[in-house]
């Protein structure tokens, strides 16, 4: 919802700009651009407003008077078997202290020490955030609720010696540690790891990577070329400018309720696969957008060309909203700094030859019919390709 809310600020755009634009060219091209520039610039300002989260500390008691099971009477102490290695940890950290273990003011006494630590370490660990360009969730735009990792481990109270999770003593090394890294070198190494190609030996992330590819030929050139299509049949500036803002109004309205749905269960046969929604959500989307695109020679008419620009904003909206959430479920969290990289790496080489190739397609034959055309067959086959992926993941499951 929150991601969907956040992508939503284009549509409301493309609603407002359309009709400005069409004020300013009147003036000149000049002032167009200027105007542009200082919204821009605003950008940049609000842009340098942002600020990483403050991360509040929260104090398990329970589990901390949970973690040492001993006995009040004689003073004796039990290690829980489900909390053994954190029982090991804490005492361990203590080993140089002298605490006075003899009844049961001792135990106390080692109590209150151990809930301070803990208290301290887990307050220090969670509140003073490390550069986040080196979080593997960086470029995540789901719910956090919905990974894996996080369904296994709900709180402290499931961590024990099965868990992956790391101990608190080195939660707390790894976090002097992180201290001391070269911020400059840490950087170094996001990069590196960002640009890494490794991952396209994966061939389900190669799939995904084409299908970005052409979605990003396509994804721009129908509407930059909509007002001068609409103009060529006929239509007024200011209707040109009108069927811009249908495709804003109905790519807000898209980016929500994808936003609404990418993470919930849907009420048919497959619907509690929130992944799988997530990948039939989005192929059915492109490849409906495509079909619409291909079909440009049936819209002749002002009505005609204002659906089409609303059905080409909605059925869109899934590939800004989804693709970071996509990369997470095909490729895992720990890959997601690299798998993102490499996607706008694919983006940006389509969104470079896209436009150009549309253009002189339009140049060849004296109509936009034909750019639309090519658009729409990229984006028809960016959606279709990926509905092997679930086949391809089964096969995997198979083999493993």
């Amino acid at each position: 919802m929150a991601t969907g809310i956040a992508v939503c600020g284009a549509g409301v755009g493309t609603v407002l700009f359309a009709p400005i634009s069409e004020a300013l060219i009147k003036t000149s091209w000049r002032t167009v651009f200027a105007v542009y520039g200082v919204i821009i610039l605003m950008c940049s300002l609000c842009g340098a407003t942002f600020r990483p989260l403050t991360f509040v500390a929260v104090e398990d008691e329970r589990r901390t008077k949970k973690v040492l099971n001993g006995d009040e009477k004689n003073g004796s102490i039990e290690m829980d078997k489900e909390n053994a290695p954190l029982s090991t940890t804490l005492l361990s950290s203590h080993s140089h202290q002298n605490i006075d273990m003899e009844g049961k003011n001792g135990k106390l006494k080692l109590l209150e020490s151990l809930e301070r630590d803990i208290s301290r370490q887990g307050s220090r660990r969670i509140s003073e955030p490390t550069g986040f360009i080196t979080a593997k969730d960086v470029f995540y735009t789901d719910s956090m609720s919905e990974l894996p990792e996080v369904e296994r481990h709900r709180s402290l109270t499931s961590l024990n010696r099965d868990d992956k999770l790391k101990s608190l003593e080195e939660m707390v090394m790894n976090w002097e540690e992180a201290k001391k890294v070269n911020k400059a070198g840490e950087i170094l190494r996001t990069v590196e790891k960002m640009t890494n190609i490794s991952l396209l030996a994966n061939s389900i992330f190669l799939l995904y990577a084409i299908s970005n590819l052409l979605t990003s030929i396509a994804f721009n050139s129908p509407l930059v070329f909509l007002p001068s299509h609409a103009t060529n049949l006929g239509l007024t500036p200011a209707q040109s400018a009108s069927v811009i803002s249908a495709f804003g109004v109905m790519n807000t309205i898209g980016r929500i309720l994808v936003g609404l749905l990418s993470d919930r269960k849907l009420p048919c046969r497959y619907g509690k696969n929130t992944a799988q929604n997530r990948l039939w959500i989005y192929v059915s989307s492109l490849s409906i957008c495509g079909l619409l695109t291909t079909g440009v020679f049936f819209y002749h008419s002002y009505i005609g060309l204002v659906v089409y620009s609303g059905l080409f904003g909605l059925t869109l909206s899934s590939y800004v909203c989804l693709t970071s959430v996509l990369l997470v479920d095909l490729v895992g969290i720990e890959k997601l700094t690299n798998a993102f990289g490499l996607i706008l790496l694919f983006q940006g080489v389509g969104t470079i030859i896209g436009p150009p190739i549309s253009g002189q397609l339009a140049d060849l034959t004296g109509s936009y019919n034909m750019s639309f055309v090519f658009c729409g067959v990229a984006l028809l086959i960016s959606g279709l390709m990926l509905a092997f992926v679930p086949q391809i993941q089964r096969n995997r499951t198979v083999n493993i």
